[in-house]
């Protein structure tokens, strides 16, 4: 399932990728078989978000919905071109998590990072304003389009 949004003050564009997979069988311990489906039942479940922040963000909204919209939304377009190329990098990396990944992830020994409204524990700074966060699910960050 893939969405896409803004950050309540429109300074961030973000791009959101949820893969989950379901048993065709239903699990013993769940006792309706909508619990198939139901998320504690998944045998595997992760999320990826891309995030793509305005070159120069305001404090005002309708600023920022104005620099996004400007020129046929070409900003908004190239954001979301990024966003979803990245998701396009991550999910592959994502799928082939093992849970000693996932552990080694989320481990209290990396640091603690917030990028776009979001926290989790920092990966990777591949790059001048990127970030790699784990929240859990990657978290990727661009500070710019």
């Amino acid at each position: 399932e893939y969405s896409y949004d803004f950050s309540p003050d429109f300074a961030e564009l973000r791009a959101v990728a949820r893969v989950e997979f379901a048993n065709k069988a239903m699990p013993a311990a769940a006792t309706k078989p909508e619990g198939r489906v139901n998320r504690k039942f998944l045998p595997y479940a992760q999320q990826v978000t891309t995030i793509v922040s305005l070159p120069v963000p305001l404090d005002d909204k309708a600023g920022n919905v104005s620099a996004w919209s400007a020129d046929g939304a070409k900003l908004a377009r190239a954001a979301l071109t990024t966003a979803f190329g990245e998701l396009e990098q991550l999910l592959p990396r994502t799928l082939a998590l093992t849970a000693d990944d996932v552990a080694a992830m989320a481990a209290k020994t990396n640091p603690k990072g917030n990028v776009g409204g979001f926290a989790g524990r920092t990966q990777a700074s591949p790059g001048t304003g990127e970030s790699l966060l784990w929240g859990p699910g990657f978290i990727w960050y661009r500070d710019r389009p």
